[in-house]
């Protein structure tokens, strides 16, 4: 077998299973739900999901390519298939690590959409980095008070989310769909002498983190 095929079946089959690892880290496709923005912060899954599944089926055509031997007689199209996939790369990467996020937009998509009817994954995601963060909001708690999820008594009486509040079962893997707080009452209380402690007050922009997570 000719190295170019052996080279396109390695890669073919090391993005298959790169693609198949990232779709089974529930958490990180959760997560980068939070860092699509624009049209991409309507697909009905997380960003993650679609790059992992673009990344298996590329590689599945790269492994095939290379099994049945028929990239000899593509090599005329050498340099537009480069062309295309050094563009596309350039495209969409800034956009999966998050470089293209805007921290007004991202408090704005929090404000609109936390809590409410058919954002349950967006919630989740938000959920999910606050407890592992230990942060509360984007940028401070304040952003709650003028969310729609506030405003709009969409939720119990809370001043924020209980994944803002310290939890008793921080420990546990699905904490954040169950979260459990030390003291419920001190933590959504409006005072800051009374929730300190109680409450994630440091500021954490969860929305950075991910880019190294």
């Amino acid at each position: 077998m000719k190295p170019p095929l052996i080279f396109f079946q390695a890669c073919g089959f090391s993005l298959v299973i790169g693609g198949m690892l990232v779709l089974f880290d529930s958490e990180r496709v959760l997560l980068s739900k939070l860092i699509s923005t624009g049209q991409l912060s309507n697909l009905p899954h997380p960003l993650l999901y679609y790059i992992a599944l673009g990344l298996s089926l590329v590689g599945l055509i790269l492994a095939a390519t290379g099994i049945l031997g028929c990239w000899a007689s593509c090599m005329h199209n050498y340099y537009m298939l480069t062309f295309c996939a050094t563009y596309a790369i350039a495209w969409a990467w800034p956009n999966c690590i998050g470089l293209g996020l805007d921290v007004v937009d991202l408090i704005k998509t929090l404000q609109r959409n936390y809590g409410t009817s058919g954002q349950e994954q967006f919630t989740a995601a938000v959920d999910l980095a606050q407890t592992m963060f230990n942060c509360c909001g984007i940028e401070s708690a304040n952003e709650y008070d003028t969310s729609l999820w506030r405003l709009q008594s969409l939720g119990p009486s809370l001043a924020v989310p209980l994944t803002c509040c310290k939890l008793e079962n921080v420990n546990q893997s699905m904490a954040y769909l169950n979260p459990e707080p030390i003291n419920s009452g001190l933590c959504q209380a409006l005072e800051k002498n009374r929730h300190e402690g109680y409450r994630h007050t440091l500021v954490r922009k969860f929305f950075l983190i991910l880019l190294y997570y």
